[in-house]
């Protein structure tokens, strides 16, 4: 049994929190390469960013491209490097985040 205290459940949550601001980095360098050298696939996904222009519509796009892999049609290596650590660390998190409900569900 975990306890509601225990230092796994510190580690598993101060990792998660680390992880976001992480993820927030990967999506501004994904916007940004995408608006400088994929001008049309940027604006066709709703020119998304992390707060001016962030809504659901272009969430939503922008973790399709990433999901779907639709950098490959793009012909961008880096850029293909890049959203393929994206869904990585995307399935990481995920996992991470189960990982965390089951402990906290099981201290409970």
């Amino acid at each position: 049994m975990v306890a509601p205290g225990s230092p796994l459940l510190l580690a598993v949550f101060v990792t998660m929190f680390a992880m976001v601001f992480v993820w927030f980095a990967l999506l501004k360098l994904l916007h940004t390469r995408l608006e400088r050298s994929h001008t049309a696939k940027y604006k066709a996904m709703g020119r998304p960013s992390l707060v001016q222009r962030n809504s659901p519509t272009t969430v939503w796009a922008t973790l399709a491209f990433i999901a779907k892999r639709e950098h490959q049609s793009l012909g961008d290596a880096s850029l293909s490097r890049l959203s393929d650590f994206m869904l990585a660390f995307l399935a990481a998190y995920v996992l991470l985040f189960a990982v965390f409900l089951f402990l906290v569900l099981r201290a409970a």
